[in-house]
């Protein structure tokens, strides 16, 4: 790899190979499970030539502090903290955007599937004021559970997260009230914007 590469290689959906084939969240999760139990990875690499990760644990007859979150850098918290419905399939993703979410001033809950997602929004009282959706779940899809959400509140403020995409999908959502799209892999900055300008598409 070389050292852009490098730099991204634990970023989630982050890929080399072309159209998102083979995108996967092998490394993420790794990196997510050292930093759970204090350690740490490093990695050695020399394009053309092979890379090597070594995964360093803390020995210890102690029982393990639970360890803080790593930190984002320092951003303006917005003036108004809102509740954020973050639905994904994935555990590592729903780890990593729900800590963007809270580092960034908001509250998070969570939803693991299109079915579950219309459980939360509706037991949820006040509603979120956002719902941050992946698109490709097994079972119910998130433009499926999307076109229900509008049947449960025409005003469901919905912005789709996904690494594979389709533009007639996208303008059909965007014509039933989608407040944006957010493409995979996307940087802490990018999810921040994202929500931020739809919050103004809602009060504009």
């Amino acid at each position: 790899m070389d050292e852009a590469t490098r730099e991204r290689a634990f970023d989630p959906f982050f890929t080399t190979k072309s159209d998102q084939v083979g995108a996967g969240l092998g490394l993420a999760a790794v990196y997510e499970i050292a930093k759970a139990h204090n350690g740490h990875i490093t990695v050695h690499s020399t394009p053309n030539r092979g890379t090597e990760f070594q995964v360093v644990f803390p020995l210890t007859s102690e029982r393990p502090m639970i360890p803080t979150e790593p930190s984002l850098p320092a951003i303006e918290l917005p003036p108004t903290q809102l509740l954020i419905l973050l639905v994904d399939d994935e555990d590592v993703v729903r780890r990593s955007a729900g800590r963007v979410v809270r580092q960034s001033g908001h509250r998070v809950i969570f939803a693991r599937s299109g079915q579950e997602a219309l459980r939360v929004y509706t037991e949820t009282q006040p509603r979120p004021d956002l719902v941050l959706m992946d698109l490709n779940m097994p079972g119910m899809t998130g433009d499926q559970a999307f076109k229900e959400l509008k049947e449960v509140d025409a005003e469901a403020p919905v912005v789709f997260v996904s690494g594979y995409w389709d533009g007639d999908l996208e303008r059909e959502l965007r014509s039933m009230g989608a407040l944006g799209f957010v493409q995979k892999p996307y940087e802490a900055a990018t999810l921040r914007d994202a929500i931020v300008q739809a919050m103004t598409a809602q009060t504009s």
